[in-house]
């Protein structure tokens, strides 16, 4: 009975030797777990501070564009202003010379009135003096 003895005593001492093992894999997982809190937090703050470093760019350059934007908007304002102006004084013109233009119509109709009734005139006459050379009156 010797011999089972020995075989149980050595099933011991594996078993004993894999939890031993089974304990320091435990304690190095442990430790590269521990590790790896470390970096995410390092990297935490790698990402906290790059977003912070990117808000003030990303501020800065919108400053910046917004600086240029209203000096665009000046310019072109100005521009559309003048443009205006232009145009109102093009259509101001352009009303006077309508004006004028109605005021010589208006002047044209009444000479062409005047020379229409001279021409009536002037045929009834014509015809008078013809109806009694020919004796119809």
């Amino acid at each position: 009975m010797g011999l089972p003895a020995l075989k149980l005593e050595t099933e011991t001492m594996t078993v004993d030797n894999a939890i031993v093992r089974l304990e320091s894999d435990v304690a190095r997982i442990k430790s590269d777990v521990s590790e790896l809190k470390i970096d995410v937090k390092h990297l935490n703050a790698k990402i906290d501070e790059s977003g912070k470093t990117l808000s003030a760019k990303i501020d800065e350059v919108d400053k910046r564009l917004s600086v240029k934007i209203d000096d665009v908007d000046k310019r072109l304002s100005a521009k559309i202003d003048s443009l205006r102006e232009t145009v109102e004084k093009g259509f101001a013109a352009i009303e006077l010379r309508f004006a004028a233009i109605e005021l010589q119509f208006e002047k044209l109709n009444s000479t062409r009135f005047r020379e229409r009734m001279w021409m009536i005139g002037i045929a009834a006459t014509l015809l008078g003096v013809m109806a009694k050379g020919f004796k119809w009156i």
